[in-house]
């Protein structure tokens, strides 16, 4: 169960749409949800440790933004 789901990529929601439609869920990208919709989390799978860094970056920039949402 799930009040929210937040996903890195377009794909990533896409898959979970199609793959999860019963569940009545709210599913965004993190950018859609900060007000960013074109902004796309890179996805690091498969890549060497500065891929995972520069994840790391962009995730926890995102996160100043979606705490104070979900606060609300």
């Amino acid at each position: 169960e799930a009040d929210l789901i937040l996903t890195m990529t377009k794909g990533h929601k896409t898959a979970l749409e199609d793959s999860c439609e019963k569940w009545n869920t709210p599913i965004f990208t993190i950018g859609e949800f900060i007000g960013k919709p074109d902004m796309a989390i890179l996805d690091p799978f498969g890549g060497d440790l500065e891929i995972y860094r520069a994840c790391f970056r962009q995730l926890k920039q995102c996160m100043e933004e979606i705490v104070p949402k979900l606060a609300k």
